[in-house]
Order: structure tokens, then sequence, then C-alpha cells
């Protein structure tokens, strides 16, 4: 048989529809005990609807920066973003759902990136590249179109159908009197912008009802779904002085704040530990947001328990600021905060019914909120390349952002948070960055401006200003309010802090003694008890306790050690020990501190921890001192053994903790703050070294190159974004996991019915796989304040207790390259056992002690 006399097979012609029969959504009903699924809204009113809701957000703004920030070029993306909806690939996917036969007569599958890219591809002609580019990533992923691209693929129709969608586009011009798009004059850092409120936009449509057949929504019911998700502007108290909002006189520092804000700025404060510097980031944020010159507020963190403090605070201004008509309360966002979210309740129809404020209570959109406290990943994952960034990055533009704590961060984060700062600045936003222990020249890359032309100051407390559109730095120095000097003595012999420990506390004194790791505390705690007597009262804080005990425990220390402790003091010496998390968090005082060295800014914001409250002094006992113990490697001068000085470092690098050694043993007191910036200065400027300290100067600088190399990459604009879980906003060389204890045998209960954690008073219920939502995070929130975050590399093995099976539909335990969630036995003495009651098998003999926590020991090797 001769094939090529065969005739060729017809192409495929589908008929393109009407604009009234493109689709746009289903719309699922909940009728007579059971779901349904009808026609939604048709596509042009989805298009229609969006961009209405672009141009009503910024009416709604008028008067503060977000105004200025959505361009015409949004209007366009929000009207044309889903035109790949009209196209036989994704029409067919409706009308499977719907279990309705197409007018051509068979299903057609979508592009491998459905309507986002089937968008994307009809856009192109008529936008250009980069404005397709946007469409293409409204659903937070793009996928890489191939050459083969094409309006005339079969998902997509050919010619008859892109005429369909070019007849949408023109009839969207004329209903919505579009200006011109001026997408060609949006600068590139804008991009986001244009994409972040066009994401938001669609998000508030589609969560509009809106029926097949029924008319366009009017503005009323576009403004009312805008005010339910609590986007609209708020009022302010105007003309209120600093005594009025924080109830104190100003002092020195936040004087010099009055008056100071200016839109589109950066400004960093370094003052001294407990010297009003938060205030200070307010009392500047309140000139912004009372004037329109802000459109909200998010205060960023280092760490999750520090967020939670400053959440309080910013509650309180709040409270403090805003008109008496304006419900607004600040919102709180780190990795776990969703399990204090309130949850939708079901409402008629099936539609879900949010609370007040309640619309924000999602990870995407939680940065959207006008006010919040959190950790600075958060803010970070508007910047790094993770899906829906653009929508974090609207979010973000406009607002203040107050960045704390800016010391304690790597290499890695800190050139996130460098990055962060421009994203602000460029979209309208202002930066108030806050330390006590900052360099100069890390004081300049946040600056954003180069070395050159920022002059060295010296002055400390100081305020560093660069002007919205200036290149140039105004400085102003502030007079501190007290100078204190803290008397310094350093001891190589723990055995002669332990006993000085004692005696200070036998004369009445609180002691602090701060150590730098979990297991350095626990044994400095044992051996306290071995050796006290008399009435002094003994307390070990760290991170290896289960929240539940953790925050009774540090409640319990605030309340004998803070502001308003003066008469338990009275009673009785006491010594708490506690590591790092003593350094921002937790609001203590001590008349006597012990501290194992650390790098030089960790010291100084130690000594912040003695003497803090001068309200205590009056109580302290007649013959404290201001003054502090360091405890340093034993050592005359330089270290001769490389792997001892290492271990002695940890957790910190060893080479800074080398330079801080070298300055701060010949040291006798310091003065606060006049010391901070000379000392600081002395150990991180340039030095020429040799031998082991060359060794380790070396291998800094190649971790501190590798961690901003992986900073960059993390940073890039590639088509293939991470989720937010698995996101790198810190660089964690020793991974964590959380441990449940759990009560030997489970009590004789099935682990997928009810779980007997150790340190919860009833059994916690595992619901089933169809519970509600509300019934699972319950239990969820129950057993994450059981569970204890410790070093992966001293976990209980997986194999020897799987969490899977009885918690795997309730969170994410892992795959088999990493298991987050580990599971132990726990008998009557502590010792954590198997799932089968065994000992468990590894490195490490593992127990909970009531008073020391979590404690791993090293088998010794046989």
């Amino acid at each position: 048989m001769n094939f090529k006399n065969l005739p060729k097979p017809k192409p495929f012609v589908c008929r393109a529809v009407s604009v009234g029969e493109c689709l746009a959504k289903t719309r699922s009903l909940f009728r007579d005990g059971k779901w349904t699924v009808e026609k939604g809204c048709d596509l042009y009113t989805h298009l229609w609807t969006t961009c209405r809701v672009v141009q009503e957000l910024r009416r709604l703004w008028e008067g503060l920066p977000r105004h200025e920030l959505i361009r015409p070029a949004a209007f366009w993306l929000a009207a044309v973003h889903d035109i790949g909806k009209a196209s036989p690939g994704f029409l067919s996917k409706i009308n499977e759902a719907l279990k309705m036969p197409t007018q051509w007569g068979k299903y057609i599958s979508e592009l491998p990136g459905g309507h986002a890219c089937a968008s994307e591809i009809s856009l192109r002609e008529l936008f250009g590249d980069d404005f397709s580019r946007l469409a293409g990533c409204h659903h937070g992923k793009r996928q890489r179109l191939g050459p083969e691209s094409s309006v005339r693929s079969d998902a997509l129709g050919g010619e008859a159908w892109q005429e369909l969608r070019r007849e949408i586009i023109e009839r969207l011009r004329n209903d919505l009197a579009l200006p011109e798009c001026d997408f060609k004059t949006v600068p590139k850092e804008q991009y986001d912008l244009v994409l972040g409120v066009t994401v938001l936009a669609d998000w508030l449509s589609s969560g509009m009802d809106l029926p097949y057949g029924q008319p366009l929504p009017d503005t009323k019911s576009i403004d009312d779904a805008i005010m339910s998700a609590g986007l609209v502007p708020v009022k302010w108290q105007r003309g209120l002085d600093f005594s009025r909002i924080f109830g104190f006189s100003a002092n020195p520092l936040q004087r010099t704040c009055e008056d100071l804000a200016r839109p589109g700025g950066v400004y960093v404060i370094e003052s001294g530990m407990g010297s009003g510097k938060t205030e200070a980031a307010l009392s500047l944020a309140y000139q912004l947001l009372s004037s329109k010159s802000a459109n909200g507020l998010y205060f960023a963190m280092p760490t999750k328990l520090t967020s939670e403090k400053i959440f309080d605070r910013l509650n309180v201004f709040l409270q403090r600021t805003l008109a008496e008509d304006t419900p607004a309360s600040p919102l709180l966002i780190h990795g776990d905060s969703w399990l204090e979210w309130s949850l939708p309740e079901g409402g008629e129809n099936g539609f879900e019914v949010q609370r007040n404020g309640s619309w924000f209570q999602s990870k995407k959109r939680a940065l959207l909120a006008p006010f919040a406290a959190g950790t600075a990943d958060q803010a970070l994952l508007s910047v790094v390349n993770t899906r829906h960034r653009a929508l974090r990055a609207f979010a973000l533009a406009g607002k203040v952002g107050v960045l704390d704590e800016v010391h304690s961060y790597d290499s890695y984060t800190g050139s996130l948070i460098v990055s962060l700062v421009r994203h602000i600045r460029e979209s309208g936003g202002t930066v108030i960055i806050l330390s006590a222990t900052l360099t100069a020249a890390a004081r300049t890359r946040l600056l954003g401006i180069e070395a050159a032309s920022c002059p060295a100051s010296d002055a400390y407390p100081l305020i560093s200003v660069v002007e919205p559109g200036s290149a140039a730095v105004r400085e102003l120095a502030v007079p501190a309010e007290e100078e204190v000097t803290v008397a310094l003595r350093h001891c190589s012999d723990d055995s002669s802090a332990l006993n000085e420990a004692l005696d200070h506390a036998e004369r009445g004194e609180q002691v602090l003694w701060i150590e730098n790791t979990v297991r350095g505390a626990q044994e400095i705690f044992r051996q306290l008890q071995t050796g006290i007597c008399g009435d002094i009262e003994l307390g070990l804080l760290h991170s290896r306790f289960p929240a539940c005990i953790r925050e009774k425990n540090e409640g319990r220390w605030v309340s004998l050690l803070g502001r308003l402790g003066a008469e338990e003091r009275r009673r009785r010496g006491r010594i708490l020990v506690a590591t790092q998390v003593l350094e921002q968090s937790v609001d203590v005082d001590a008349d006597f501190l012990i501290t194992r060295l650390a790098p030089g800014d960790m010291l100084f914001q130690r000594l912040g921890r003695l003497w803090r409250h001068p309200c205590l002094n009056a109580v302290r006992p007649g013959n404290a001192k201001r003054e502090a113990l360091i405890l340093l490697p034993n050592m005359d001068c330089e270290p001769e053994d490389e792997k001892s000085f290492r271990n002695a470092a940890l957790p910190y690098d060893p080479y800074w903790v080398l330079r801080t050694l070298r300055q701060w043993r010949k040291l006798a007191s310091v003065s606060l703050p006049g010391d901070i910036r000379p000392l600081l200065e002395s150990i991180y400027s340039e030095t020429e070294e040799n031998g082991i300290a060359l060794k380790l100067k070396n291998d800094m600088l190649r971790a501190r190159d590798n961690m901003e190399r992986m900073a960059n990459i993390t940073l890039g604009s590639a088509d293939d974004p991470v989720d937010d879980d698995t996101a790198t906003t810190r660089i964690n060389d020793r991974p964590e996991v959380q441990l449940l204890l759990i009560r030997k045998g489970n009590l004789g209960d099935q682990l997928r019915e009810k779980v007997h954690a150790y340190f919860a008073g009833e059994p916690i219920s595992v619901p089933p796989p169809d519970a509600s939502a509300r019934e699972r995070v319950a239990a969820v929130r129950k057993l994450l304040r059981s569970m204890i975050r410790i070093p992966e590399h001293c976990a209980p093995r997986y194999e020897d207790f799987a969490t899977a099976p009885f918690l795997g539909e309730l969170m994410w335990t892992g795959d088999g390259e990493f298991r987050p969630v580990r599971a132990a036995y726990v008998d009557d003495s502590g010792l954590l056992l198997s799932e089968a009651g065994s000992p468990l098998r590894g490195d490490f003999d593992l127990s909970y002690h009531e008073l020391l926590g979590f404690c791993s020991k090293r088998r010794e090797e046989k």
C-alpha cells in the first residue's frame, strides 16, 4: 500500500464561543444535605470586577502612598489577567466539572501551566513579554513556555479564539474607561507592585458571590468586599504628644525623633540597651501614620518570642493613638501564629463566614494587615523567590517597616535584610532600624549608600537618616541620658564562679548566669543544686522545655526579677541560669551577672540585663555593685589547640570570639553606652593575623562569602519559586525537629485516638481525617504546646517511633529525607524509650527532667 497517497487527516477545528458563554468559575452550593456544582460567574464579569476592585482600592487609599503606587498598568493587568480562560482547554475543564458536553464535541486538555500560561501566551502579541509574564505569574508560579507555545495550539483554539479574547479586552477597555496602559514606564523594581495588587484584587473579587447571569456588581458591593476584608484606611487621633501616647516623658533620644519622620526615608537608631528605642520608633511611626504618609506598620523582630513581646506593646500603642470609632488591632505573624488565629465558620449554602479582621489570617495574606508584629522572616518572604512574593511586596508597600535587633542576624539573613530595606523604600515605604550594637560597616550597608559617602561618626547614641531621594546621610548625635560604669572581672575556673554566685545570692542579691549552650546551662544548674544552702531560689531558662512549661517559667522569673518585682527581691537571694534567650526577649534585672565569653555585641546585650531598671535600685542589697564576672577560656594569650578553642566558642564563630577575648580580657570596667562603639569597632575592624588565628579568620571569610552568595541566589527571580515552608530566610547548620514526649505505653490507649502527652493534664484527642478544620487545629495547638524543639542530631530516630501513622493527618511529619516530628515514650525516671518500650538506639542517652528539661548525653565509645 502506498501510504503517501492516503488523504491527510483534517486538523481539528474548535469553534469559538460567544463572550457570554466563557465561564470563569464554577459555584459550589450545599443543598439538601449534599454539595452541588453549578455555573459561576462568566469571564467578562470576573475580569470587570477584578479591575473595578483595583480602581476602588486606589480611590479608597487616596492621600496614602499606595494611591500613587497603583498605576494604570495595574488596571490593565487586573482586567486581562485571566484572559486565557477564554480558551477551549479551560472551558473543557469547566464543562467537565459541570458534567456537560462541550460545544465542539470533546474535552481538550489545558496547557501544562493552566489558564495562567494561556493568558501569558495570548497577551504577548498585545502587550509584550514583560507584561504578559506578570499575567503568567498571577497564581504565584510561572510555567516556562517552550517555542511551540502559541495561540494556534489546540488548548488555545487558534486565531478565532484569539479574536474572541481581543473582543473581550476591547469591551473591557471601553466599559471600564481604561486609560492607556503605561506599563512601559513602570520601573522594573515596581513590577511586583503591579502584580501584587492584581493578585489581591483577584482574590477579593473571587471571594464575592457572583452567580451566573446576574448583573455586574455595583460600587457598593465592591466596597463592601474591600471593607469586609479590612483594607480600608483607619482614622487617627491627631497631634498627640509623646507623653499622651506612652504615659511618660520623652528622653533625649525620643525627643530627637520628634518631627523627624519623612516618608520614604531610612532611619537607623543606635542606642544602649533599655534606652527606649522601641518608643522612639513608634513615635516616628505615629508621625507618618497620623499624617497619612504611611499605609500601616510592620514591626519585625528576630524571633517568635520577641515578636510576641512586641505584639503586646503594639496593641497598646494602637489603642492609644487610633480614633475611638476605628476598631483595628494588630496581627501576630510568625511560623506558628496561625494556631492562634480564628477560623472561618460555616454559613448559609456552605459559604464561609469570616470573623472581624480574620481575612488577614492566612499565611499569604497576613502581611496585608494594616498593623502587625512578627518575625523578620515573614517580611523577607517579600524579597526571596517564593510563590506570591509580589503580593507580600505590595503588602509592605507604603508602610513603616521597623526592624529591631538587626545586629543578631548572620551574613546570609543580613544580606536579605539589606534587600528588604531597599525594596520597602522603592515601594514608597519608610524603614526604621533599631540596634544597640551595630558596627559602622553594618550601618552603611543598611542605609543603602556607598561607604565613601557615609560619615564614620563615633557618636553614640546616634540617629542616621537617609532622606527619600537622597544619597547623603544626616547624622544626629544624641546625648546619653546617663553614663554608667560596669566593673568587670575575669575568671577561668567554673568552681570559683559557682562559689561567687552562691556568695552573692546568700547576701540577698539576684544573680544572673548566662551560658552559651543549653548543655552548659544544665551543667551549671546541676552544680549549683549540689552547693546551694539556705533560702536561695534557683531557676533555669532555656529553649528545651515545651512551650507550656517555658512560658510558665519565664512568666514566674519576670515577676521575680522584672520591673515590678521589688517586693519579691526583698524576700531572698536568687540565681537564674539561662542561655541567650535572655539577651533580647525576657525582661529581667540582675544585681550581679556571670556570663560565658561571647562575641562583643552579645556581651553588651547581656550587660544590659544588669541593673536594668533604676526603680529597683532602692531595694538592692547595700553591698551590691554594678559588676559582671566573665568566664574566659583557660589560656594565656592566643589559642594553642584549635579544636579546643572552637568547642569553647560554640555556638559562635570562633574568630569573633577570639577577637573579643583579646579586647575584653584587659578591661577592668566598661562605660555604657560610651564604650559600646569603640569596643565593637576594635573587635570587628580588619586585622592581620597569623597561626591559628589566621586559619580561623580565613574560615570566617569563606563562610561569610558563601552565605552572601547563597543569599543572592535566594533573592533571584527564577521561574521556579519555592513554597513558604521551604523558603530559606535563615541558614541553620544544625537542623531542628519537634519532639513529642508521651507517657509510657500511652497509658494503654491507641495513639490514633488519643495521645497522653507528657505535659498535658488530660489526653489530647486525635480527630479523624474527616473532622472539621476547627477540631484539627485545636488538636495541633495542644500537641505543639507539648513539643520540644531540639537539634536533629540528638533526636530519637524516626524508625524507633514513627509519627506519621497517628499524626500524619494533622501535620507534616516529613518524608524519607527529613522527619521534622519525632516521638518517644517517657518512663517514670524520665528516660526516653522507643515505641516498643525499649531503650533508644543512637549516639545519645536521652531523658527529660522536670527541672533541667530535655537532656542529651553522648554515649561513651566502647
